[in-house]
Order: structure tokens, then C-alpha cells, then sequence
């Protein structure tokens, strides 16, 4: 498996553990919510640059992790939207280091109104480090 998808999986895995959501994450950045699925969070990569590194012939990796926090709501929103976000980085933050050297970069919010409801989004955004050899895209140094 490509490493930066392990990489998004165990943000994944991390922020599956969220209560809000009871275990909706999906690694898909285009999965469709119904209504009962929401709250729920969207882990997917972003941008991911690579520089070739002295280290053993290696490749260092620096991969945006995306995780969208989505969730709907008449009223109350902002206050729904700062819950998921805090609930997320203290999922991911729990052991003191976010995995794979991961950097909170930022928080965004975004709503969009859909009749009476509103659908609300909490980006958050974390670069990741990691060294790969460039024969072998799934096997960590």
C-alpha cells in the first residue's frame, strides 16, 4: 500500500474514536452523507511534495493530511463546528505526537445553507514527514 494512504489511514483509525461521530470517517474524499450519517469526517490526502534526501538514496515526503469534519444544523452551528475540531485534535493530539510527525497547519470553517438546514465543515490540515526509498513507495525508513 502507498505509504502516504497508510499515512491517512491512521488518522483515519484516529479520528474514527471521535464520539461525535461514533466511528464515521471514510478515507474517500468524495463519500456521500445522508443525513444519519452526519456528524461525521472525510480523511483524504492533500498536496504531498518530495525532495530527494541524502539518507540512504531516500525520498522525504511532507503529505497534507485533510480530515473534513461535516455535520448539519438549524442552530448552533459554530458551536458544533469548534466541538468537532477540538474533539479531532484531541484524538489525534492523545499521545502527545500526532502520527508521522504530523503538524497541525490549520483550521478552517465553511457553511453552506441548504433550505431551513445548514450543512457546516471544519477543515483541518496536518503535514506529515516521512522517508520512503523511491523503488519502494510503501515501505517506511
Amino acid at each position: 500500500m502507498l505509504a502516504a494512504q497508510q499515512v491517512i489511514d491512521a488518522y483515519k483509525l484516529l479520528l474514527q474514536g471521535v464520539p461525535a461521530t461514533a466511528g464515521r470517517a471514510y478515507s474517500d474524499r468524495f463519500h456521500p452523507f445522508g443525513e444519519a450519517e452526519l456528524p461525521a469526517w472525510r480523511v483524504y490526502a492533500g498536496d504531498e511534495a518530495v525532495r530527494a534526501h541524502d539518507f540512504v538514496g531516500a525520498n522525504e515526503h511532507e503529505l497534507e493530511v485533510v480530515a473534513d469534519g461535516i455535520c448539519r444544523a438549524t442552530t448552533g452551528m459554530d458551536a458544533q463546528l469548534n466541538a468537532l475540531a477540538e474533539a479531532a485534535l484531541a484524538a489525534v493530539h492523545a499521545s502527545g505526537a500526532a502520527p508521522y510527525s504530523g503538524q497541525l497547519a490549520s483550521l478552517q470553517r465553511s457553511v453552506a445553507t441548504e433550505g431551513e438546514a445548514s450543512m457546516g465543515r471544519v477543515r483541518i490540515r496536518w503535514l506529515c514527514k516521512f522517508f520512503i526509498h523511491p523503488a519502494q513507495p510503501g515501505t517506511f525508513i
